[in-house]
Order: C-alpha cells, then structure tokens, then sequence
C-alpha cells in the first residue's frame, strides 16, 4: 500500500476506530491517543498492508490495542491495591475517567423532527447507550459494531476473534437486554403518568 493510499483509506475508517475505542475504553484521550498510535504503527508498515483487509485490520488493531490497556489498568489497580469502589461497574479505572454520555450523544436528531420530539429521542438514545456499556464485554462489542458501525456478522466475528453464529447470538441477547430494559423504563414512566 502506498503512502496517498493509506492515507485516504485510515481517513475512511478512522471514525469507526475512535468510536470503538472509547466504547471499549470508556476514555476520549486515551481512545485518541490509541488512534494515532494506531496510524504511527500502520505508516511503519504500509508495504505489508492490502487494502482488501484494511477495514478489519484497523478494527482488530482498535481491539487489541484496547485490551491491552484495560490489561494494564487491571494491573494497576491490583499493585495500588483497592482501588475505588465501583470501577467495574462503570469501566473506568479511576474516578474521572468515566465516560460522559451526555458528549458521545450531541448532534443526533433530525431537522425535520419538532424539539420536544428531538429532545425526546435524544433522551431514549443516551438511555440506550447507558444501557449497552452495562451489557457483558463480548456483547457491548457485537451491539456497538453492528449498531454504530454498521459492519457485517462476518467482518465482526473477524474483529472480535470468533465465529459469525457466535457473534450473531451475542448481537441477539444483547439487543434483547437493551430492549427489555428500555420497556421497563418507557413502562414505569406511563405507570407513573397515570396513577397522578
């Protein structure tokens, strides 16, 4: 691959790359940091590089670049000790580090759609992502690539390590706890309208 042509191709997908990873990190500075030094390591090694595979190259690399500084936040943590209560819970490692919901979520809406409307979808869809980073690791993956991205089963179950039946059952069950979580919500928002 040569250099324009890298060039061209990271700047298609170097989006989808940095969603994933604060998805998976759960930190906007260290989810960009990841990206450049994603590119650094890419520019080193453009000549190996086909462009067919580029999309899942760059994904897989998001992935394990990511894992592997959640393996040295669980490392740290475990040589300072304690910790701070609730850090699983929330994906962060320290306190401050936790994702901000409310930044991931600006700029969604449709013009045409009236305010209230507009603010009500944007509503529902921070509930939703609030409810994804509560899913299982594996399915908060599978959910945020199909979702977000827009990626195929197969291209998934490249970038995620397994095979396309796993990766669609993961995508069930977690589209499906979401899905039972906001009906409890959007359920115990009318009950409460009604009895007043």
């Amino acid at each position: 691959m040569t250099a324009q042509e890298l060039n061209t191709e990271f700047v298609g997908v170097k989006d989808a790359a940095y969603r994933y990873a604060v998805s998976l990190l759960h930190n906007r500075s260290e989810a960009e940091d990841l990206v450049q030094s994603l590119y650094e390591k890419l520019w080193r090694r453009r000549l190996l590089i086909r462009q067919k595979t580029f999309v899942q190259l760059v994904m897989v690399s998001v992935r394990n670049m990511s894992m592997d500084i959640l393996r040295g936040r669980q490392r740290e943590r475990r040589n300072a000790g304690a910790g701070w209560p609730g850090a699983e819970l929330r994906g962060a490692s320290w306190p401050g580090e936790e994702m901000k919901w409310e930044e991931n979520l600006s700029g969604r809406g449709d013009d045409v759609v009236l305010w209230e409307e507009g603010k009500e979808q944007e509503d529902m869809a921070k509930i939703a992502e609030k409810l994804i980073a509560q899913l299982p690791q594996r399915e908060r993956e599978v959910v945020h690539l199909r979702l977000v991205e827009g990626l195929d089963y197969q291209i998934i179950a490249e970038i995620v390590g397994s095979n396309e039946s796993t990766v669609r059952m993961a995508f069930s069950r977690g589209k499906s706890k979401v899905k039972e979580q906001l009906v409890k919500i959007m359920d115990y928002g009318m009950e409460r309208k009604e009895s007043r």
